[in-house]
């Protein structure tokens, strides 16, 4: 798989190969997070939810790279849901601060 590339659950239940406009690193992370876009003419809406489906933040990117700064975060597993005029894409994000 390459760059913003995924593997996608289908309907008939087999896995194929699904493309997202973003890469996120590191996962897992302690500091920051950063989201590189593949499309800087497109605002994205990115929100951070907690495993309990909290909001952690809300931010609207418009450009092509943006750092998450995740240090003051309580460890464990949130997701990382990205928005475009066109689609929503959801990513699990690990932070393990030490």
């Amino acid at each position: 798989m390459g760059f913003g590339a995924n593997l996608e659950l289908q309907k008939n239940g087999t896995l194929a190969e699904s493309y997202t406009p973003f890469n996120i690193y590191p996962n897992p992370a302690s500091d920051k997070v950063t989201i590189n876009f593949d499309d800087n003419s497109t605002d994205y809406l990115i929100t951070i939810y907690s495993i309990d489906g909290k909001i952690a933040s809300n931010s609207i990117v418009a450009s092509d790279q943006h750092e998450l700064y995740v240090s003051e975060y309580p460890n464990g597993v949130y997701f990382i849901e990205i928005s475009s005029e066109k689609k929503t894409y959801t990513e699990k994000l690990v932070i393990t601060n030490e």
